[in-house]
């Protein structure tokens, strides 16, 4: 997809401030949901809750129609994501990074993060069916490189 389309009706996926640096939206909303998450914190629903519409808002999720090209955008941003996880040595190891996990450890906790990221913690603010479309792309592209994948990511 062309990055510099100038038609386009949603968020871009990457923004460039004005020191020129480059942000991946849709990595910064996915690090900020599994925070908010991990953090466990009940206080603060209202905040909580107005930062996870701003989170589907930077993904696309708020829009009526989604478009052919934002689906595209969101499987090559599931492609890599999932990719960079799996071979990821900080992401793959347990123990302060010192023990690295099985191959299918490795896989089951990827599984049970995006099961948080893309329903769990959605669903804590009755909002889980607005991550639906993203959350079947997902589940394709993990079927896709994770052999066995559906006893980890059960439909």
């Amino acid at each position: 997809m062309d990055k510099n389309k100038e038609t386009a009706t949603w968020p871009p996926r990457f923004v460039t401030d004005k020191k020129g640096k480059q942000t991946d939206l849709y990595s910064r909303a996915f690090l900020t949901i599994r925070s908010a998450e991990a953090s466990g914190s009940f206080l603060f629903q209202g905040r909580l809750k107005k930062e996870l519409l701003q989170c589907m808002e930077e993904l696309g999720l708020t829009l009526e129609q989604i478009p052919e090209e934002l689906t595209e955008e969101w499987k090559v941003f599931a492609k890599d994501y999932i990719e960079a996880c799996l071979r990821s040595r900080a992401y793959g190891s347990t123990l302060f990074g010192m023990v690295p996990m099985r191959e299918d450890g490795v896989s089951l906790k990827l599984a049970e993060d995006l099961q948080v990221i893309l329903f769990d913690y959605p669903r804590r603010f009755q909002l889980e069916d607005g991550f639906l479309p993203l959350r079947r792309i997902f589940r394709e592209e993990f079927l896709s490189q994770v052999k066995d994948g559906e006893a980890l990511w059960p439909e």
